[in-house]
């Protein structure tokens, strides 16, 4: 298979005394004839322990593998009935097995780390496959995945191969109403999930041999922030929420973050807007080791840097094809060396920004 060199772009930011300027200053190209191997409309990425780049590219419906030279390594397809049709998300566990979301085939479709399919799970039975999240339990790797449809959580047992169904349709507690996002926190060992339809986020305990599901905020808590859309979490940090609400005076898209015991440490956004600490659709949140916080906004075309209490830090803006430039950008994800890498979608690549 031929090698080729990421077609995500390294940048020199210009720095200024609140952190990233406006504008940005193409550093180089590598390498300037890299349209060829352009991704269509990529949806996901996800950077392993080793530093390798996995990109869910949906409209070539397959996920590919890069190394940290950015030279393509294996491409992953599945085999007849097992096709990939629709990846929409990827994750990857401590044994580089890599996992599908597949919205066309409603099922998550695992590979080893040569491409072969290993497990396909959910067939017949996910309705409307939607956020996933892996986890490290007692050794053992473990694949969640929001099913939207029919209202519970999915986990997959990465060693014994077994499915089991978490929750179920409702308004009690351990049920859900339209599940979306889900996030794990490898401090405690808890999943928390966007039960979006109860206004609400449930936590699920992963170490029980019953998964005990209890409510994290009640709708009494969150109703009134709006549409609750997003979370993500990391060690030793905050739990970040997103959620957006429109009514008579206008459109607004905020994000809240919380500590574990529930208790609110930082509130930012508010009225949709174009300005510093405003957004029109959030589309990807990421939480660093630091604490910073990056938020994706994919109808400014930016990604904006805030301080683990929302007070803000920098910005990457602007729309266009240019180097360092955006057309809906949809995620991010940060390998171990601090580098950044966005789906810039509509530009069909992605592109990689060093960790200043």
């Amino acid at each position: 298979m031929k090698k080729i060199l990421l077609s995500g772009l390294m940048l020199l930011i210009l720095f200024s005394n609140k952190g990233w300027t406006k504008d940005l200053v193409f550093s180089a190209e590598l390498p300037a004839a890299y349209h060829k191997y352009d991704f269509d409309k990529p949806s996901d990425v996800f950077i392993d322990a080793a530093g390798d780049m996995y990109v869910a590219n949906t409209g070539k419906k397959c996920v590919q593998r890069f190394n940290q030279k950015g030279e393509l390594e294996q491409e992953f397809y599945g085999k007849d009935e097992d096709m990939l049709a629709q990846p929409i998300g990827v994750a990857v566990d401590s044994k580089r097995n890599v996992f599908v979301i597949d919205a066309a085939l409603k099922c998550v479709l695992g590979f080893n780390k040569d491409g072969d399919v290993i497990s396909v799970w959910g067939k017949g039975n996910i309705g409307k496959p939607c956020g996933m999240t892996v986890g490290m339990i007692n050794g053992n790797d473990r694949v969640y995945v929001t099913d939207t449809d029919n209202h519970c959580v999915w986990e997959f047992d990465g060693k014994t191969m077994g499915v089991r169904r978490i929750g179920a349709m409702g308004t009690g507690s351990g049920q859900f109403m339209s599940p979306t996002d889900i996030a794990f926190n490898p401090d405690d060992f808890m999943l928390y999930v966007v039960d979006t339809g109860n206004h609400r986020i449930q936590k699920i305990d992963t170490v029980a041999t019953t998964p005990g599901i209890s409510v994290y905020f009640t709708k009494d808590n969150l109703e009134s922030l709006g549409t609750l859309t997003g979370i993500t979490t990391n060690r030793n940090q905050y739990i970040y929420i997103t959620a957006k609400k429109e009514n008579i005076n206008g459109k607004y898209q905020s994000i809240y973050g919380f500590d574990r015991g529930g208790i609110k440490k930082g509130e930012f956004g508010g009225k949709a807007g174009f300005g510093e600490g405003q957004f029109e659709d959030i589309s990807g949140l990421f939480v660093n080791k630091d604490g910073l916080v990056y938020v994706v906004d994919r109808d400014n075309n930016c990604i904006q840097r805030f301080d683990s209490i929302g007070e803000f830090d920098g910005l990457l803006s602007k729309y266009s094809f240019e180097n360092g430039r955006f057309n809906t950008p949809v995620d991010i994800a940060f390998d171990s060396n601090g580098n950044m890498f966005v789906v810039d979608k509509n530009n069909h690549r992605i592109q990689k920004f060093d960790k200043n």
